[in-house]
């Protein structure tokens, strides 16, 4: 099937208060992209990667081709008080999530650090590998020293900066098998991610990140459809949301993993009148 493109505008207003991240909001279209989560059924779900097989090819973290799924790894951290958990729950415009990400079920050589930062209804992630040496300044909580200084940009200095003077600390482990498919390059990227078995440790060591136990189902009934991009998205994405009744959710992953595992007495969407499909 041949695929067509439509443009969709991305001038939105980037309001509310600041998160309290460290850093300068950036320009309204500085690497900000759309992102729309579904939540769908088990058995659509097996639907809707026949049919993303068809229109587009794999991402190439999966590793036999298309069709086949890969374990995500995300080790969040978050403020005494979850901060981030609580930005997120009350809507609030500027917010920040704070992850490494690892792949797969053994100890690879890489780890990333990411900055996912909301602005509106568009958000934006800044990235970092980080080194054995950078997770063990991590691990240790090794202070910055010196004066208290504006962390800037660089997503290791950040995030030190808010263990040191905002008492960060890792969260939860989330992880979850994603089927993946990606097409286009660079500013044009069209995304698209089916996640399943999520589930949830909480209050982890970074040296629990591929740990393979005390995890706890948080969704493990239906699957998440995630879609990501920039101006651009293919229309037929917009016939697949018509086929199965596709219907816009808040589905955060950490919001409702801090909801189920560690308990706030907050009720979070996706829950399992909330899931449409057969």
């Amino acid at each position: 099937m041949r695929r067509k493109w439509v443009h969709v505008s991305t001038s939105f207003p980037v309001a509310g208060p600041a998160a309290a991240s460290g850093a300068p909001a950036p320009a309204p279209s500085a690497g900000l992209r759309h992102e729309r989560k579904y939540l769908v059924s088990l058995g659509d779900a097996e639907r809707i990667g026949d049919v993303l097989r068809r229109w587009m090819p794999p991402d190439t973290h999966a590793p036999q081709g298309a069709g086949t799924a890969y374990t995500v790894r995300s080790l969040y951290f978050d403020s005494a008080d979850l901060a981030c958990y609580r930005a997120k729950v009350d809507g609030i415009a500027r917010r920040h999530k704070v992850r490494l990400r690892a792949y797969g079920d053994r100890i690879g050589p890489r780890v990333r650090l990411e900055f996912k930062e909301r602005h509106g209804a568009l958000y934006r992630k800044r990235r970092a590998w980080l080194t054995p040496g950078d997770l063990g300044l991590l691990r240790d909580r090794e202070p910055l020293g010196g004066p208290l200084v504006d962390p800037g940009a660089d997503p290791l200095h950040r995030l030190r900066y808010l263990m040191e003077h905002r008492g960060y600390a890792p969260s939860l482990l989330v992880a979850y098998e994603r089927e993946a498919y990606t097409e286009g390059s660079g500013d044009d990227t069209v995304r698209v991610t089916l996640d399943r078995r999520v589930r949830a440790r909480a209050y982890p060591d970074i040296d629990d990140l591929y740990a393979d136990d005390g995890f706890a189902p948080v969704v493990d009934h239906a699957a998440i459809l995630e879609v990501r991009f920039t101006d651009v998205v293919a229309r037929a994405l917009r016939a697949l949301a018509a086929r199965f009744e596709l219907q816009r959710r808040a589905c955060s992953k950490y919001a409702v993993s801090v909801a189920r595992v560690i308990g706030t007495g907050v009720r979070h969407e996706g829950g399992r009148d909330r899931v449409r499909g057969r």
